[in-house]
């Protein structure tokens, strides 16, 4: 069906020479060849470049020549035999390996084929095999990604690789981790997920709207429910104990589970920083890093600790970078933001490629600016260090004119006595006070009757002169 010839057929029978070739065909006006080699994907067998180079040799002596050798195998992919593939091939001759994934992806495309021959090679699946899609409760997911071919490669390939059980994404919030996995389930649905089975769940909501501790009750009850245990979900027994119940269901089939934002369920930064507070979901995912028929997505904001052992294993840590200037500026772009290549990439500069900043900033240049990025530097406090250091120097104003300092008031020598001398106190041995002489100046009486301006008898020194101006 594949190649849309009605005479393809295996090359003769069993003991007699073929040529390298197991099945042939013509596909539009050449030949092709099938060479089928199985192999034990348990026991992680792969096809060598040995084998490849013998098969090769043994399909040019076919008869008519083939234009295309397909070396078909049960193992997984190798890139050294891939690559070694592409160097055997030559014009008129194309060599190509398809891994066990590959004959999947293909036999996905052709329902009717895959219908016809489930029931003979896999008779229990297709007795038990009930696909199971959820709706998607991801959100924060974005119209558009930019920069993210890497990462976008990355999970197709631990997707197509079965030695991968569970991927975690850890970046800080805002960098894009729900978006890039959205884009990437997104192209697995257009694909009916390669026939697998799909659930995902999102824990952004736990922490924000729920007052007590996070847990993943809810999430473990519906996914019981999902994978057909509606017992173990109804049932009192432990959290560890529904956690491995639910790893035993999802890696007993091919299933894509995405757990996004995750980051609830850990430790805050601390002694126990990145580990899992909730049982169920340590038992879960330790269970499937272990044993996994299938993929377990897995985004969160920290280091996901109960997976600390298998990381270089089965359970691969990728951390999710920031974007790119180039990315950035295609972002910015998206969004209606002009202006000179500089500027653009100055602003994703200076705001270090954070994808959630970008997409406000650019909306809020569109709509009050008309996307202009030249009026993208706000007002600063007045207070504000950065303000005091960017802002112009205003134009200072000449200073006012001080008034005059008043003078000290200096009584001088010999003038006529005041108001303060008048009330100047007598001196010892005056007004009969204190014994010792006193004596009258100026001849006349004051109101008090004392007689005029009394001066001390006794000697008149210039220091107590001076205590006596002081007193003035």
């Amino acid at each position: 069906m594949i190649w849309g010839d009605p005479g393809a057929q295996t090359n003769g029978g069993s003991g007699q020479a073929q040529a390298g070739v197991d099945v042939f065909g013509k596909n539009g006006d050449g030949w092709e060849g099938v060479q089928c080699k199985q192999k034990d994907g348990l026991l992680r067998t792969k096809v060598t470049v040995a084998e490849l180079e013998h098969e090769a040799a043994a399909a040019r002596t076919f008869k008519p020549r083939l234009s295309r050798f397909i070396l078909a195998t049960s193992g997984p992919r190798d890139a050294k035999v891939q690559e070694r593939a592409r160097e055997l091939s030559e014009p008129g001759f194309d060599v190509q390996v398809s891994s066990w994934e590959d004959i999947w992806h293909e036999l996905y495309e052709y329902r009717d084929l895959l219908a016809r021959i489930l029931p003979v090679y896999w008779p229990m699946q297709a007795a038990l095999r009930s696909r199971r899609i959820a709706a998607s409760r991801l959100r924060h997911a974005a119209d558009h990604l930019f920069g993210r071919e890497a990462e976008l490669a990355a999970l197709d390939a631990a997707w197509a690789n079965p030695a991968v059980h569970v991927v975690t994404l850890v970046a800080w919030g805002g960098v894009g981790k729900t978006a890039l996995v959205w884009k990437w389930v997104a192209g697995l649905a257009a694909r009916d997920h390669d026939g697998a089975d799909y659930f995902d769940w999102s824990f952004y909501s736990q922490g924000t709207r729920e007052q007590g501790g996070a847990s993943a009750d809810s999430f473990v009850d519906a996914a019981l429910r999902l994978f057909g245990d509606e017992a173990m979900a109804d049932s009192p027994r432990s959290p560890w104990d529904k956690g491995a119940r639910l790893a035993q269901l999802v890696a007993e089939r091919r299933t894509l589970l995405v757990l996004d934002g995750l980051e609830p369920l850990q430790h805050p930064p601390g002694p126990l920083a990145g580990e899992l507070k909730d049982p169920a979901m340590s038992t879960l995912l330790k269970g499937l890093a272990g044993r996994n028929a299938g993929l377990c997505v897995v985004t969160t904001r920290e280091r996901v600790k109960d997976l600390a052992a298998f990381e270089e294993s089965t359970a691969p840590r990728r951390p999710l970078e920031r974007l790119s200037r180039e990315a950035g500026v295609e972002l910015l772009r998206s969004l209606g933001v002009h202006g000179a290549a500089a500027d653009l990439k100055k602003l994703v500069q200076d705001i270090q490629g954070h994808a959630l900043t970008l997409n406000l900033l650019g909306g809020f240049l569109r709509d009050a600016h008309g996307g202009d990025v030249r009026r993208r530097r706000p007002r600063r406090c007045p207070g504000d260090r950065r303000a005091r250091l960017h802002a112009p120097t205003p134009r200072r104003r000449p200073p006012l004119p001080r008034p005059p300092l008043p003078r000290p008031h200096r009584p001088r020598r010999g003038a006529a006595p005041g108001r303060q001398a008048r009330l100047r106190p007598p001196p010892r041995g005056a007004g009969g006070s204190r014994s010792g002489g006193g004596r009258v100046v100026g001849g006349r009486t004051g109101r008090r009757g004392a007689g005029g301006v009394l001066l001390a008898a006794a000697d008149f020194s210039p220091k107590r002169s001076r205590r006596l101006a002081t007193l003035e």
